[in-house]
């Protein structure tokens, strides 16, 4: 039986809300207790509610140390949403300053960039297309291809960025039917039904509207830009655009000649507070 006080603060990043908590000084529990505590804060019905845990390890101008928790208990390999949200709470402790800094999470690292107070830029590497091959955008390449699903043809791009997603470009759509079409799209192409899904709306040359299937616990930033490159790679959006996702915003860059991708997003507390968890390991 694993009893004890957690205090934690309650974040959101461009509508992906996440739970952070600091051990920093104190004794970090080991992974099977994270995995435990992670599940248990996330559980919207009497838990916190979130689509992740940050714990803390080290926090020092030398050393920012995180693990990242999902909802299901797991430690997943892409973290850029946990490291905005970190990103706020490192630059209000005054552990950087005014300085850029790197954190770790998950034996990620991330360099932040500091824009201002709320909002931090990362890099999140160069794209990839579906086969593995550094993504470059040129005239002569298609990277589209149509799927049809019920009595509509659906362009659909697969790029990597530091995961896998599926894109389908569509016209403004209701947001409550986006499950249906994904079920029939995913059956339809033969798609493996734990691909992530983004839908993809280009607004206009320099802002996209992303919407995603089955978020929890997903990293919204890097679906976020995966849809954003799929868009530049097949003429429809520029290399720097506005990504509107849910009630949030990220800026998008993609630069030359580097090919790497970033991201510039802000971070805001919801609120903070402590509870007493009781549970069985």
């Amino acid at each position: 039986m694993t009893a004890m006080d957690f205090d934690f603060y309650k974040l959101q990043s461009a509508g992906n809300d996440l739970i952070l908590t600091n051990y920093a000084g104190k004794d970090f529990p080991p992974d099977t207790d994270l995995s435990a505590i992670g599940r248990y804060v996330c559980r919207r019905d009497y838990g916190i509610g979130g689509n992740g845990l940050i714990a803390v390890k080290m926090l020092s101008p030398d050393s920012i140390v995180a693990s990242f928790i999902d909802p299901s208990g797991g430690f997943p390999s892409t973290t850029s949403d946990a490291a905005l949200c970190l990103s706020r709470y490192v630059f209000d402790s005054g552990v950087a300053g005014k300085n850029d800094f790197i954190l770790s999470i998950n034996g990620n690292d991330h360099k932040i960039g500091i824009i201002d107070s709320n909002n931090f830029r990362l890099s999140l590497g160069i794209p990839q297309n579906d086969q593995g091959t550094e993504l470059i955008e040129r005239p002569n390449l298609d990277y589209i291809r149509t799927i049809q699903a019920g009595s509509k043809d659906y362009p659909v791009s697969v790029i990597h960025i530091q995961k896998t997603g599926v894109v389908v470009f569509t016209e403004v759509c209701d947001i409550s039917n986006l499950k249906n079409k994904a079920d029939e799209i995913l059956k339809t192409a033969e798609i493996d039904s734990s691909q992530r899904l983004i839908f993809a709306t280009v607004n206009s040359r320099e802002e996209l509207e992303v919407h995603i299937r089955n978020s929890r616990g997903d990293d919204f930033s890097s679906s976020c830009a995966i849809a954003a490159a799929a868009s530049v790679v097949n003429g429809f959006l520029d290399r720097n655009a506005s990504i509107i996702h849910k009630s949030g915003e990220y800026y998008f860059q993609w630069l030359q000649p580097s090919n790497e991708i970033f991201i510039t997003g802000s971070s805001d507390y919801v609120y903070s507070g402590s509870m007493f968890i009781d549970f069985e390991d």
